[in-house]
């Protein structure tokens, strides 16, 4: 999947030593915990709705669940 911010692929961050987690724009939250739910991913998210440095706001992906990283990582791989 595509981080609309940047047009870079989405990556998991933190895989060695915390909890995974990945950053995306508020405006993906929806989509990608929908395809989370569809993929039994399990995971918390939390916003930031407002904007820090003229940035727009966030939503802060973390997992949650015993799914391996590169798993979690590949069904994000799976959408454009």
């Amino acid at each position: 999947m595509i981080d609309v911010l940047t047009g870079r692929p989405i990556r998991l961050e933190g895989l060695a030593e915390e909890v995974p987690y990945f950053v995306v724009a508020l405006e993906q939250k929806d989509e990608i915990a929908r395809l989370f739910r569809e993929e039994g991913v399990d995971f918390e998210v939390k916003e930031a709705p407002v904007s820090f440095d003229g940035r727009p706001p966030e939503a802060v992906f973390r997992l949650t669940g015993s799914q391996a990283p590169k798993t979690v990582q590949a069904v994000l791989d799976s959408r454009p």
